[in-house]
């Protein structure tokens, strides 16, 4: 069972991005509406449960796609090798340790601090912290950070509270 999951752990995390959104659908139901608006509690919950089923079926299709590609150019026994190669030499082992331990900070500070400050503040400088550890060194254009942690946030906030009439975080700033 576990050799299946590490030949197929694309397949894998889709089947559970489609299951847990499923759950996360049927939970909205309990979700008790007080008053009858078109765009009540259950919404969010709902829209991030399509969302996820959405992007789990694209990873699992996207696997099908490489794994036949790679059958077609290699045969068919190469294929499950290159997909399942050393995990040592994946990209994904590479992440910079300091990048996710960064994440991990910023995602607390953010969470701690969002009731304190307000959404659009601290969003703003989540994204920004964010893009920054994230992006590389050379690739890293102020200027652009700035703007898309400005916009992002601003946006958002001018969609849910004027056309989705909910209000996000509020604090001591905004």
């Amino acid at each position: 069972m576990l050799d299946f999951f590490r030949k197929n752990r694309d397949t894998a995390l889709g089947l559970m991005f489609i299951l847990l959104s499923i759950g996360v659908y049927i939970a909205s139901f309990s979700i008790r509406e007080v008053v009858d608006i078109s765009v009540g509690p259950r919404f969010v919950p709902r829209l991030v449960a399509v969302a996820m089923a959405i992007l789990g079926a694209v990873l699992i299709v996207q696997n099908i796609i490489i794994r036949r590609k790679i059958a077609e150019k290699v045969g068919e026994e190469l294929a499950v090798e290159a997909v399942t190669e050393d995990p040592d030499t994946t990209p994904v082992d590479q992440i910079d340790q300091r990048a996710v331990l960064g994440t991990i900070l910023l995602l607390i500070l953010y969470v701690s601090l969002i009731w304190t400050f307000g959404f659009v503040p601290m969003t703003i400088l989540y994204l920004f912290f964010q893009f920054w550890v994230l992006t590389p060194k050379d690739k890293r254009r102020w200027w652009l950070l700035i703007l898309i942690a400005v916009l992002v946030p601003l946006g958002i906030n001018y969609l849910f509270v004027n056309w989705f009439r909910l209000m996000l975080p509020s604090g001591m700033i905004w």
